[in-house]
């Protein structure tokens, strides 16, 4: 990695990484953020031509998030497949152990929505920017975020 690239990533690692672990959990947010920056700061040579590379690194993040997602629950899928017996889950008591699960049943996206909205307190338009998506998606991931979150809590 040259010299500007890692001057890059040096600049935005700590809110990759932390949005990384909003999104997919704290355990998979080092392997997210070095396959994001191999992929674009050291694999690809026209990074300098992003003009917003903090945001284009941000949904790289989101986007590989919702990958290795998918990639999970189809093997889940098939594990289960395969599987006479299937896994039987238990909530903690705890309230933040039942909230922490119940944010991690939603997708990647609603994650990142719910992180950038109530733990970095962004408004939906920042939101939208960081996201790159429309306003109007953002407020109803939240209002699908919130009914889900309500049933999960119940």
């Amino acid at each position: 990695m040259d010299q500007n690239a890692t001057a890059e990533y040096l600049k935005h690692a700590d809110d990759l990484l932390r949005f990384a672990s909003a999104v997919a959990g704290p355990s998979a947010a080092d392997d997210i953020v070095a396959t994001v920056v191999m992929r674009v700061l050291v694999e690809s040579g026209d990074w300098r031509s992003i003009r917003n590379l903090r945001g284009y690194l941000v949904r790289s993040v989101m986007n590989e998030a919702i990958d290795r997602q998918r990639r999970s629950s189809r093997r889940r899928r098939r594990e289960r497949r395969d599987s006479m017996s299937a896994p039987s889950a238990s909530l903690d008591d705890h309230v933040r152990t039942e909230v922490l699960d119940a944010v991690g049943r939603l997708t990647p996206r609603q994650r990142a929505v719910v992180y950038l909205t109530y733990w970095l307190d962004r408004s939906a338009s920042e939101v939208a920017n960081e996201l790159d998506v429309s306003m109007r998606t953002v407020e109803r991931e939240l209002t699908v975020c919130r009914r889900e979150l309500e049933v999960l809590l119940r």
